[in-house]
């Protein structure tokens, strides 16, 4: 068994215990997990220690992205294409992974934009934000001002400067600049540092 790091969709709704938001295929592991979710986007990085064979059958799944055992190397410039589709399908922004970039870096921001988004459904009132006709390359003042005005009191519940943000903006821009605020943070995920 080994520890590792998978993007994964969300299953259940929240509502009850009994349909509980958890990571889909994780119901069929008797080990342990630990997941960060997306705020209330569908999807998660989980954490676990599952034996070979959990892990060929989870891996086998074409909507789940392994990452590497070992997250200290860089990226090669086949991972970087493969991590940039990966991210882009589930509505992060990604054109910033580049092979300079080891995988604990990528797991970094990515989980800095996961953080974001959590404190942001949080501030909204449990609203997501990619709905029909909102993707990454919609611009920050074409969002109804409610929404605007949820995502600026997310970034300022965390102290950020949103300074060099404007309408034009795309919601790419605006959540790769806020991430960067996390490049330099250590995260506990499933007990391990990241």
């Amino acid at each position: 068994m080994a520890f590792r790091l998978y993007l994964v969709p969300v299953v259940g709704t929240g509502s009850s215990s009994s349909d509980a938001r958890r990571p889909k295929y994780f119901d069929a592991f008797t080990s342990g997990w630990a997941a960060n979710d997306y705020g209330l986007e569908p999807h998660m990085l989980v954490a676990a220690d599952l034996s070979g064979a959990d892990d060929t059958s989870l891996t086998a799944n074409a909507d789940v992205t392994a990452l590497p055992f070992y997250l200290g190397d860089t990226l090669t410039a086949g991972q970087v294409t493969a991590t940039q589709t990966a991210l882009e399908n589930r509505n992060l922004p990604a054109g910033w992974v580049t092979t300079a970039f080891t995988w604990r870096g990528v797991v970094r921001l990515v989980l800095g934009m996961f953080h974001f988004m959590q404190r942001y459904h949080n501030v909204s009132g449990g609203q997501r934000l990619f709905l029909a006709g909102v993707d990454l390359e919609r611009t920050l003042g074409s969002l109804p001002q409610q929404v605007r005005d949820d995502l600026q009191a997310t970034a300022n519940s965390f102290g950020y400067d949103t300074s060099p943000l404007t309408g034009g903006n795309t919601i790419r821009q605006a959540l790769k600049l806020l991430a960067d605020n996390w490049s330099k943070t250590s995260f506990r995920i499933g007990g391990i540092g990241i």
